[in-house]
């Protein structure tokens, strides 16, 4: 049924119940296993009016973005899933992860609910749903 099977990371809770339920899928259909990883820029505020502030991204932390995938990796090799293959990447999470989908032919991508992306995710919506509107192919949404 499941040949390719995508994973967002980002170290929030719900991220590493998806990797758990991916790892579990890819070990019952003995399918291949993606991790991926948007490296997301510090966010640096300079105040341009009494109540206004503009943010704007700082230099991308590539040693932390790094440990959360290593992160990652450990915990599906604990599940006895060695990964295919690992992507950090810039930009928008769920738009790196549809690339990567497309990229490796998934058949199933895993993510968490919710993740780290605070109040952005609020105002624009949340990473999951993008991609389950975006996706070609089957999307399992874990909380």
């Amino acid at each position: 049924m499941f040949t390719q099977i995508v994973v967002a990371v980002d170290q929030s809770d719900h991220a590493e119940r998806a990797i758990l339920a991916a790892c579990n899928l890819a070990r019952v259909y003995d399918a291949s296993l993606h991790l991926v990883h948007a490296a997301h820029a510090a966010q640096d505020a300079v105040a341009v009016g009494a109540d206004v502030y503009v943010a704007f991204p700082s230099d991308v932390d590539d040693a932390e973005d790094q440990a959360v995938m290593t992160a990652a990796a450990a915990t599906a090799q604990a599940q006895g899933v060695m990964p295919a293959s690992q992507r950090v990447g810039q930009g928008g999470a769920a738009d790196l992860v549809i690339a990567v989908a497309a990229e490796v032919g998934a058949d199933l991508i895993v993510v968490g609910r919710r993740g780290l992306g605070g109040f952005g995710s609020m105002m624009l919506g949340s990473t999951s749903l993008r991609i389950s509107h975006l996706a070609t192919c089957a999307v399992l949404t874990v909380k």
